[in-house]
């Protein structure tokens, strides 16, 4: 079985309607027996007696410490009973039928995949990339260990067609608790380059190969997609697809904006230890 888990900030009436949305997409689904969230923002109260009264075996916090997202998500760490983890990020919806969804989140227990990306499926593109080196396949996903020999092939396919590539790790994806434990735990890169009161610095750059290898799957079919989020890739989100009429009022990512906001501490940090390295 498999925990669902979500550190997010609620703060508005339309992140709280775009959680219902998604909430409503995947709540039908039996292999979540355990649910872990952590609520923050200004319609966390809220948040909280809806989620409360729409699943039965939850455990929902309010931690918001000066220490940030980080810190904040390790204490639900024990909470944890599964050995898979489903990562909610409250705008991405399931558009695929949950029966589908339910298949490839057996073949993940069954082959004990590391991580699977649920969303960003971006048409295809992640399973044509991955063309370059040798797959696995079941009836529902694709998947293969990622060393950095794979990754360098990927990120090749990705670079000739001038495309951005993929994380190595994103968020919204199922991760083993192994790995989950270990992104939440181990501070690589050590310098943050985000705000700490975002999750950016769990996901992981395709500069960061230091955390292969592990067993990644692709499912073969569109899982969830996001509501408003394009991911650099044009009429992506469902809005933007026409599948969903929702006015939004928020700029793209925008309690996050500053999720860059330590970049410039992090670039005068690297000029410092260069300078220092050129003196010696």
């Amino acid at each position: 079985m498999i925990t669902v888990f979500a550190n997010f900030r609620i703060d508005d009436n339309e992140r709280f309607n775009n959680l219902k949305l998604s909430f409503n997409s995947f709540k039908k689904s039996k292999l979540f027996n355990e649910w872990v969230i952590n609520v923050r923002g200004k319609f966390k109260s809220k948040v909280k007696d809806y989620l409360k009264k729409n699943v039965k075996n939850i455990t929902i916090q309010n931690y918001e410490s000066p220490k940030g997202w980080t810190y904040d998500s390790k204490k639900l760490l024990n909470k944890i009973n599964n050995n898979h983890i489903f990562f909610w990020i409250e705008d991405h919806i399931l558009i695929s039928n949950l029966k589908y969804f339910e298949n490839v989140a057996k073949d993940i227990l069954s082959k004990k995949i590391d991580y699977l990306p649920y969303s960003f499926f971006h048409f295809g593109r992640s399973l044509k990339s991955v063309k370059c080196i040798k797959t696995n396949l079941t009836k529902n996903i694709c998947y293969f260990y990622l060393n950095k020999k794979e990754h360098n092939l990927i990120c090749n396919w990705y670079s000739k067609r001038k495309l951005r590539a993929d994380f190595i790790i994103g968020t919204p994806s199922i991760f083993s608790k192994k790995l989950f434990s270990s992104l939440l735990n181990k501070r690589k890169p050590f310098l943050r380059r985000y705000n700490k009161f975002t999750p950016f610095d769990f996901e992981k750059r395709i500069q960061d190969t230091s955390w292969l290898p592990f067993l990644k799957g692709l499912p073969l079919k569109e899982l969830f997609v996001s509501i408003d989020d394009d991911h650099n890739q044009e009429n992506y989100s469902l809005i933007n697809r026409g599948l969903i009429k929702i006015k939004t009022k928020r700029k793209k990512n925008d309690y996050i904006n500053q999720k860059f906001s330590n970049s410039a501490k992090v670039s005068i940090i690297k000029k410092l230890i260069n300078k220092v390295k050129n003196q010696i």
